[in-house]
């Protein structure tokens, strides 16, 4: 009940993720903080998921199924195939989910998309609504991919195996760039879709980030690679060993490890620098609803 009524008077935001690994639980998580600061936080999740997520988390956040193309327990051949029809099919039904919500009691006025994602942003728009990506990747691969596309600090297929320097990056050797960066042909759809997500960020109102600034500071062992572009068994190895039985900077890293750790706690917070800006963010948000209302024109 004390949910209830912290939240009837407050924002409500629309979040979707791109729902493979490593992209829907930073944004779970997002939303849990969202809606322990008195946002009305609706997930959305595609029918092919089920509705697990549905049961583990219902008293913290709403949760909204719409089609991605596949019935609970189908799935795609490949990554590139379930994407593909995502995109295809994503788009109607997301329009169908915000038609719904707007006439609902408290109609979202701001969608959360995973970067990855940015036509989310412009159906958004169609209806009326504002948005903004949320960054699954650390801020130092992004800035990279970044540069790449839009900047044209790096030129693509690299040529030269020389050092690169890119603005707010140390200076990076070959072997530290993503491979689908010097190698751009390996990996044709996902190079599309990373590269793509900066196609209208100028037109997004927040980029959020899933990080902090001490977060991209080094912290363990690097793998060297060899000349094919393969890390080797015995490398891997190596590191394992170098982290966790005799390695020189093993207490090193263990130490750096539990630093880091407290820095996130730290971050996260009451008063930390994460929870500073989430609560701005929020703020921001209730400011904006309380100004402003959606009007029929307005819709598609």
């Amino acid at each position: 009940m004390e949910r209830e009524q912290k939240t009837s008077s407050a924002s409500h935001v629309l979040v979707l993720p791109l729902p493979i690994q490593g992209h829907i639980n930073p944004m779970l998580q997002f939303c849990k903080r969202l809606a322990s600061k008195g946002l009305k936080v609706t997930l959305i999740t595609p029918t092919s998921m089920g509705t697990s997520m549905h049961q583990d988390n219902a008293c913290s956040i709403n949760m909204e199924t719409i089609f991605d193309g596949y019935r609970e327990g189908e799935r795609a051949a490949t990554a590139e195939e379930y994407i593909e029809r995502f995109k295809d099919t994503i788009p109607k039904s997301l329009a169908e989910l915000i038609d719904k919500n707007s006439t609902s009691q408290y109609p979202a006025k701001f969608i959360i998309y995973d970067s990855i994602l940015p036509w989310v942003l412009d159906v958004a728009k169609s209806w009326g609504m504002e948005g903004g990506p949320f960054f699954t990747q650390s801020c130092a691969v992004t800035v990279l991919y970044y540069h790449t596309l839009q900047g044209g600090a790096l030129k693509i297929p690299m040529e030269e195996k020389s050092p690169v320097s890119l603005p707010s990056l140390p200076q990076l050797e070959f072997s530290d760039l993503p491979s689908l960066v010097h190698g751009p042909g390996s990996y044709p759809g996902i190079y599309d879709l990373l590269f793509s997500q900066f196609s209208n960020i100028d037109e997004a109102s927040w980029l959020l980030w899933n990080t902090f600034n001490e977060l991209e500071d080094e912290v363990g062992v690097r793998v060297k690679v060899g000349e094919n572009g393969m890390v080797t068994q015995e490398e891997i190895e190596r590191c394992i060993r170098e982290v966790m039985t005799e390695g020189e900077r093993r207490d090193e890293i263990r130490t750096r490890s539990e630093k880091w750790k407290k820095l996130a706690e730290m971050a996260m917070d009451e008063g930390g620098s994460s929870d500073k800006n989430i609560e701005e963010f929020v703020a921001n948000l209730n400011a904006c609803n309380s100004n402003s209302t959606k009007s029929p024109d307005q819709r598609p």
